[in-house]
């Protein structure tokens, strides 16, 4: 037996090679530029509020796949912030979406793509218990939102804001079961899911949970960079929540524990 021999790292263990693990410095030192840009330079702040988010979430996942798992812990919330900031912040009082007319608030909340932020904002908030955080940002999850990439994401997520504001489990379930009721399979899961988590039932979360990470799995999960945002997402929730949730085997390196 070769005791010298590595034993190889997540990214590789994924099929990535070093590129996505290198040079991560560099994502931080362009957060700040573009934080700077927005600060200084009117015209670039458009850019730059798009920009932040996105750069977090690639520093985030190439230290999930470095196995850094303190690092991502320490830069999670300020991804979730920038997300925060993005959807809810100071961005959406400052950037017009058309030329010579001012900034329209309503504008921004039906035009800006959410998708992808809120995912993986859900996901590096549940895995660091970042739940006061999510709440914030669930505020944005609101029906005037752009139905992107379809109305049963909207309603999807509109009903796990609602969820993660302690609202009242009666609508949120009937809009769930409206949802579970669609034709998109990743939609209709993730509602499944919901629904066991508010139910407490922990065999058809089991199962439901597989379910979301099989139909992932068979999908482009490589564009997540390995990471599956809803699995892990619904990890850390059904935990939180009472129930008894694994990892399920094969999946130990897409499901985000800290």
């Amino acid at each position: 037996m070769d005791l010298d021999k590595k034993s190889p790292k997540r990214y590789e263990r994924l099929g990535f090679d070093d590129r996505f693990v290198t040079n991560l410095d560099g994502y931080i030192e362009s957060i700040a530029k573009n934080r700077s840009n927005a600060t200084t330079t009117p015209g670039r702040i458009s850019d730059a509020a798009r920009a932040i988010p996105y750069e977090y979430e690639a520093l985030l996942k190439g230290l999930w796949l470095g196995e850094r798992p303190s690092d991502a812990a320490t830069f999670a919330p300020e991804f979730i912030f920038s997300v925060y900031e993005y959807c809810l912040g100071q961005w959406q009082t400052q950037i017009s979406l058309r030329r010579s007319q001012p900034p329209n608030v309503d504008e921004w909340r039906a035009s800006i793509l959410w998708d992808v932020q809120i995912r993986h904002a859900f996901m590096w908030g549940a895995a660091t218990q970042g739940w006061e955080s999510l709440r914030k940002i669930s505020a944005f999850l609101t029906p005037d939102i752009r139905p992107d990439p379809s109305e049963n994401d909207r309603s999807l997520y509109i009903a796990i804001g609602q969820y993660l504001r302690d609202e009242p489990v009666g609508g949120i379930s009937q809009q769930l079961e409206s949802v579970a009721a669609g034709r998109r399979k990743g939609p209709r899961l993730m509602a499944e899911a919901m629904l066991a988590i508010i139910r407490r039932e922990q065999a058809t979360f089991d199962n439901v949970h597989l379910a979301v990470l099989k139909h992932w799995k068979s999908r482009d999960w490589r564009l997540d960079w390995g990471l599956c945002p809803e699995g892990s997402f619904l990890y850390h929730l059904a935990r939180r929540d009472g129930l008894t949730c694994s990892v399920h085997p094969g999946y130990e390196d897409h499901i985000v524990v800290l």
